[in-house]
């Protein structure tokens, strides 16, 4: 049987998040045991974004590992195309998955050291839920089976029972 991972992202105090953001942890690429480089490894925070095509870090977060670039590549921002550097890096994500060999990108950003983009994503399942005005989300790896909301919303009695009862359960709520 896999070894499943998860973690699952949410306000502190309930509510509507803007930007998801968690802990992890980078270092220089290696290979093999990751616990004897654990030391080595910086805690910083990382912004989930699904617009990315690939994942990026800081300059700061550069300096710091003493990164060498291992190529470059032209990237599009908002504020127009440049040439960066790419680094390769091991990522730690909070749900203990470790990601060896990620080539990265150096950008600036805001309000995170570690952009985890789509080669990151996609090694799993990623959702955004938004119930009750509070945004929950949630990944995992490895992917265990495909999400797809249309069916039940085409046919609601492809609904679980139990779904069925919480949706009930939640309008009635709702309705008073």
């Amino acid at each position: 049987m896999p070894d499943y991972r998860a973690l699952t992202l949410k306000a502190s105090q309930g509510g509507l998040l803007n930007c998801l953001i968690s802990d992890v942890k980078v270092c220089y690429a290696f290979d093999g045991d990751a616990s004897s480089h654990l030391a080595n490894m910086l805690s910083l925070k990382g912004i989930w974004d699904t617009g990315a095509t690939g994942s990026a870090i800081t300059p700061d977060v550069v300096k710091r590992l003493d990164l060498k670039p291992v190529g470059m590549t032209r990237v599009s921002t908002a504020n127009g195309t440049a040439d960066q550097n790419q680094y390769l890096v091991n990522l730690m994500l909070p749900n203990g998955v470790g990601v060896r060999a990620v080539k990265v990108t150096e950008a600036d950003l805001t309000g995170a050291d570690v952009l985890i983009g789509m080669d990151v994503i996609t090694l799993g399942d990623f959702s955004i839920t938004n119930f009750n005005r509070n945004t929950v989300m949630s990944f995992r790896v490895p992917s265990c089976y495909e999400v797809d909301f249309v069916p039940a919303v085409a046919d609601p009695s492809a609904l679980s029972r139990a779904e069925r009862r919480r949706i009930k359960r939640q309008d009635n709520r709702h309705s008073k």
